[in-house]
C-alpha cells in the first residue's frame, strides 16, 4: 500500500515474476494470493490506455497512471506473467487483457512484420521507425514463443507472428560480411 509510482514492466517481470516463480517452486498459494493483489494493482496501466497498448507507469496504492510512451519490449514481455497468472487464479481477465494486446499487434501488420521500437499508449501507433531485434524490441520476439509453448502450442496466432517477424528479421535486418 505505498503510494509510490512503479514502472509496469520491472514490476511485472521482477515483482509479479518473482512471485510467480516462487509459487511454481514452492506451491504455497500465499505467493499466488500476493502476485493476484499485484496484479490488480497493475491493470490500471490497460484500462487508462487509449489502446490496448499500456500506460507506462502506475502508482500501486491510488492506480493513477502515467507515461504514454512505452517500449516493444516492455508490453511485450509481460504477456507471460499475465497467461500464468491467469491458468493459475482461474481469472480469464489477465490472459484476456494480453491475448487482446498480442491480437492488436497481429492487426497492426507493419511491413515484413517487423514492430518499431516506441509506441503511444494513447493512440496504439507507433512513435518512431526504429525496426531492430536489440535492445528496446527483443523480448516483444521471443515472448511471442514462449506464450505459444505455454499455452500447449494451442494458440497458433503467438507462433504464426513469430515465424513472420523472424522471416521480416531474415529478409530486412540480417546482413552478411564478406
Amino acid at each position: 500500500d505505498k503510494d509510490v509510482i512503479m514502472n509496469f514492466f520491472e514490476v511485472t517481470i521482477r515483482v509479479l515474476g518473482g512471485l510467480l516463480g516462487a509459487f511454481e517452486v514452492d506451491g504455497d498459494r500465499m505467493f499466488l494470493e500476493k502476485a493476484d493483489d499485484l496484479a490488480q494493482r497493475l491493470l490500471p496501466v490497460f484500462h487508462d490506455s487509449h489502446s490496448r497498448v499500456p500506460r507506462r507507469f502506475v502508482n500501486l496504492k491510488t492506480g493513477a497512471t502515467s507515461g504514454t510512451e512505452i517500449g516493444l519490449a516492455e508490453f511485450g514481455t509481460i504477456t507471460l506473467e499475465f497467461a500464468y497468472l491467469s491458468k493459475h487464479t482461474n481469472k480469464p481477465e489477465y490472459r484476456e487483457l494480453v491475448e487482446s494486446l498480442i491480437a492488436y499487434m497481429k492487426d497492426q501488420a507493419p511491413q515484413d512484420w517487423l514492430y518499431p521500437q516506441m509506441w503511444s499508449a494513447d493512440t496504439g501507433q507507433p512513435l518512431n521507425k526504429l525496426l531492430t531485434f536489440g535492445s528496446g524490441s527483443d523480448s516483444f520476439y521471443e515472448y511471442l514463443l514462449k506464450m505459444w509453448l505455454l499455452t500447449g502450442m494451442a494458440n497458433d496466432m503467438y507462433v504464426d507472428l513469430y515465424d513472420k517477424s523472424i522471416e521480416g528479421m531474415m529478409k530486412r535486418l540480417l546482413r552478411r560480411s564478406s
